[in-house]
């Protein structure tokens, strides 16, 4: 489809005040099929399909000024993926390719390379998101091969279920990791847990207050929003010297919770902050949800 403002059944003419041409062509005799609507200065749409005629053009679009079909370049529009998870399995790349489905990790996997393909799901751009079928209602994604990193701006999205998704750690490793410097991650009606990191950040917060072992449940590095609408963030554990924020550490971002709740997490150790959440230098909001039994020690 191309947007001209030119006649493009004779190539000449003059439209009427802020009309376009939309054309289709019928790949077995475009010359003949050519569906043509303009909308004249009075708003009516015409529509009429005839084979090309310069006297026909010229009558029917009043003008006799002819001039050279222009074609008009259109801006781009990028469609953003949806990317459908349809199980709860997780191990190594390699070992999940191939089977048809997409797992949470590829999906994640997919989003962060745009225009990357997996079991026929490509990501088209920046700003993916992630939903889940049906099926996976109340399921459990038990990670066994890691933390799940993400680098590019995302929503993980299973508010289309009845019950929630978690993502369990199960106290092998942190849950997200949100490594890039800006973008949003959003996520609904997901549970976050048994998240656990084990190591000692360093003392030093000059230049930059070091998290490499923070954030057992999320850790979000970007000065964009981390955004939860009905989530748990729940029993993850950051133990050891200097870290900050058991559930969710966020460096410059904003936290913003809606609907949801933070609660059994812990940050334990010397000079360990934020058993729930820690922010470094940016805000937290909460609109209708709780923050309880979280424990920094």
């Amino acid at each position: 489809t191309l947007g001209v403002r030119n006649c493009v059944l004779c190539g000449f003419g003059r439209l009427h005040l802020d009309a376009y041409i939309l054309i289709q062509y019928n790949p077995v005799d475009s010359a003949k099929h050519i569906f043509m609507s303009f909308q004249d200065r009075c708003g009516s749409l015409r529509q009429q399909q005839r084979k090309p005629s310069r006297r026909y053009c010229n009558s029917f679009l009043g003008s006799n000024h002819a001039r050279r079909l222009r074609v008009e370049e259109l801006e781009d529009r990028r469609l953003l993926a949806v990317l459908i998870v349809q199980n709860d399995l997780d191990d190594s790349l390699v070992n999940l390719a191939g089977d048809g489905e997409l797992s949470l990790r590829e999906a994640i996997h997919v989003a962060n390379n745009p225009g990357s393909t997996i079991d026929g799901y490509t990501s088209n751009d920046d700003d993916d998101t992630i939903r889940f079928s049906a099926g996976l209602s109340n399921s459990v994604i038990g990670l066994v091969a890691g933390e799940l990193e993400i680098i590019e701006a995302l929503a993980i999205d299973a508010s289309n279920l009845r019950a929630n998704v978690s993502i369990d750690a199960q106290h092998g490793s942190r849950v997200l990791n949100y490594t890039a410097s800006s973008g949003d991650l959003t996520l609904k009606n997901i549970a976050v847990k048994g998240g656990y990191t084990s190591g000692d950040n360093s003392s030093d917060p000059i230049p930059i207050l070091e998290s490499t072992y923070s954030g057992a449940g999320i850790r979000f590095l970007s000065d964009g929003i981390l955004t939860l609408v009905d989530c748990k963030i729940h029993r993850n554990s950051a133990l050891a010297t200097y870290v900050y924020g058991g559930g969710i550490f966020a460096d410059s971002g904003t936290v913003a919770l809606i609907d949801s709740a933070v609660s059994e997490n812990i940050a334990s150790g010397s000079f360990s902050l934020g058993g729930g959440i820690f922010a470094n230098s940016g805000l937290v909001n909460a609109i209708n949800s709780t923050l309880n039994e979280n424990t920094s020690v």
